[in-house]
């Protein structure tokens, strides 16, 4: 393993190239890259490399057929060509692919931000762990005090010129927050209080309430999940 990590090191071959033999000129000399009839033992097994030569005695190997060799192994790693940089990549410990990855970045908000979607517009202006809270006059408590808190969302929900065949008559408030998400990405809902009238909202108004979550004691909350009910489309609040 070690001897073929050290002709990777000395590697003299394209990546991308697919020629089995070509001259080097070298000093006003030329001389002839053949293909490799070496055989190579890879973790004691036989192993044939697409792209191994031979030049003047030495074996080279293309990087890229040592990386499909090595694919699913505790050794692998992905190559390929950064147009952008204009420089051949490695990165270790990733599975072959021969091409640059695909990063797809989710758009984060903070406590504070406000979150337009589909002319609503959402702030959460606090988030915490309380152990109770008051409704209607009356302490809410888990249902076992033992093992669960609450964990507390305070927003405010701005509804501008909604589109009323979406919307319909009234919206309950707790529609536009979806989801809480742990530290070990259990999702939590909303929990449904007895009064609803107070959390309906109608278009063209604005209003501030708090949601709340029923959690197990010690849950670390990492992130909420806001939305609006009638197309699907969410985003992410962080709160770590």
């Amino acid at each position: 393993m070690r001897k073929i990590i050290g002709w990777i090191i000395v590697l003299a071959l394209l990546i991308t190239g697919l020629v089995i033999s070509f001259s080097i000129k070298s000093v006003g000399n030329e001389r002839m890259a053949l293909q490799s009839q070496t055989k190579f033992i890879l973790d004691k097994k036989e192993t044939t490399f697409d792209m191994a030569y031979n030049i003047d005695g030495n074996n080279y190997i293309q990087l890229r057929s040592v990386a499909q060799t090595l694919k699913g192994t505790n050794s692998q790693f992905n190559v390929y060509w950064d147009e952008e940089l204009g420089k051949a990549i490695i990165e270790t410990g990733v599975p072959y692919t021969g091409t640059k990855p695909i990063i797809m970045e989710k758009e984060i908000y903070k406590i504070g931000d406000t979150i337009s979607i589909d002319n609503v517009e959402i702030t959460i202006s606090n988030a915490s762990t309380i152990s109770s809270f008051i409704e209607d006059g009356y302490t809410v408590y888990p249902t076992y005090k033992k093992t669960e808190d609450f964990y507390s969302v305070t927003f405010t929900l701005n509804i501008l010129n909604p589109n009323k065949k979406k919307y319909g008559s009234y919206r309950y408030i707790n529609d536009f927050i979806q989801r809480c998400v742990d530290s070990d990405g259990k999702e939590y809902d909303v929990m449904l209080l007895t009064s609803n009238q107070d959390s309906k909202i109608y278009p063209d108004t604005q209003t501030s309430t708090t949601v709340y979550f029923p959690i197990k004691k010690g849950t670390q909350i990492e992130s909420i999940i806001v939305g609006v009910p009638w197309i699907h489309e969410e985003k992410i609040i962080s709160v770590s």
